[in-house]
């Protein structure tokens, strides 16, 4: 029992270090990776599922990909397997959030833009600090919970007045409506806010699936898996 075991052990070692010719090998699992990386956005987009086995399946695809396009297998392939699997799955959820934020920003820009020239043309008008206190409480005020001017800050005051040029600018038209969108999607399209997107484009539960899905291709492309 001993000596099976110990070839198996020697087995899984050849396998996993055995040599592949690594640029086919990392033109399959490149292009095995665009591939499923595309399937996995239509399924999310055009047919909303979800379901994170799918991603568990594109690793699946990437290891496979780049293990018979290199017509073997070696630890070097199994990391650049996991690795492609990781673009292909991070990337196709990524896309399909970048593209329902884009269209959510769009839809609501107007109505944005509205709101805030409307905010903005009540807001001029407040140029004393009393004035602003009064303005600042009315903004603060919800329904019968009604905030004092006698509460409101040195601070929030100076905060007012640092934003009243914007106020200003839109109300004489220097920041016009598609001036206005620009800035909102510069900002929408920002590193910091493409980090937090594609956070919750893979979301807790996809985490897992996400490791599933490297490990696969780790393992398929090294040779851990026959």
């Amino acid at each position: 029992r001993s000596t099976a075991r110990a070839k198996k052990r020697k087995r899984k070692k050849d396998l996993a270090y055995g040599e592949a010719n690594m640029q086919w090998a990392s033109l399959g699992a490149i292009g095995a990776g665009l591939v499923a990386m595309t399937l996995w956005w239509v399924i999310i987009h055009y047919l909303h599922f979800r379901l994170g086995i799918i991603a568990w399946i594109v690793g699946g695809i990437v290891g496979v990909g780049g293990r018979l396009a290199g017509g073997g297998s070696s630890q070097k392939l199994g990391l650049l397997c996991g690795a492609c699997a990781f673009g292909a799955i991070v990337g196709g959820q990524f896309i399909d959030a970048r593209i329902a934020l884009n269209q959510w920003v769009d839809e609501k820009m107007e109505e944005a833009y509205t709101e805030e020239l409307a905010t903005a043309q009540k807001a001029v008008k407040a140029e004393t600090d009393d004035q602003i206190r009064e303005y600042l409480a009315a903004e603060y005020s919800m329904g019968s919970e009604r905030t004092k001017p006698e509460t409101i800050t040195a601070a929030e005051i100076r905060n007012f007045k640092e934003q009243r040029k914007h106020y200003q600018d839109m109300v004489d038209g220097k920041i016009t409506k598609e001036q206005y969108g620009k800035d909102v999607k510069d900002v929408s399209n920002s590193g910091a806010a493409n980090f937090v997107l594609l956070l919750y484009s893979i979301g807790f539960r996809g985490i897992i699936f996400l490791i599933l899905g490297i490990g696969t291709a780790y393992k398929l492309g090294s040779g851990l898996i026959e």
